[in-house]
């Protein structure tokens, strides 16, 4: 669960992070976000979130739940915290769907760890699928 506390913390001197932080707490105990923290001795390390009312059409229309916005700090990647939140997050959805969405960054400011790390997980065809719209942004942009 995302404390109060937890959002404070985080959020010193990020405006934009602060608000978002302080949305995501508000979602949660409206019950249309789930909010996963991991702590690695005893420090915040990261979090997920699912988002039970996705925005996004594709999942929207289909009434499927999203995982999104997977951050994990800088001194603690490589240790399996994504991955770890992600199991928790997946699990979650588990329990009351039997489908998640997931979005990937695609765009060049965002690092390749991120989508490697979703590629790792997605099915064959949706891979596929990725793969493609990855391909397409990159014609677009040259």
């Amino acid at each position: 669960m995302l404390r109060a506390s937890l959002l404070r913390s985080r959020a010193r001197g990020e405006t934009s992070r602060k608000t978002l932080y302080e949305r995501y707490f508000h979602e949660q105990v409206e019950g249309t976000r789930t909010c996963f923290v991991a702590t690695f001795d005893g420090q915040f390390a990261g979090y997920v979130t699912v988002n039970w009312q996705p925005t996004y059409a594709a999942f929207a229309d289909l009434n499927i739940p999203e995982i999104q916005d997977l951050k994990v700090l800088t001194a603690y990647r490589r240790k399996g915290i994504a991955s770890h939140l992600l199991d928790r997050a997946e699990a979650e959805v588990a329990r009351l769907s039997g489908v998640v969405g997931i979005g990937v960054g695609l765009h060049p400011g965002l690092q390749r760890r991120p989508a490697a790390l979703c590629e790792a997980r997605l099915h064959p065809q949706m891979l596929a699928a990725l793969h493609t719209e990855i391909a397409l942004l990159k014609k677009a942009q040259a």
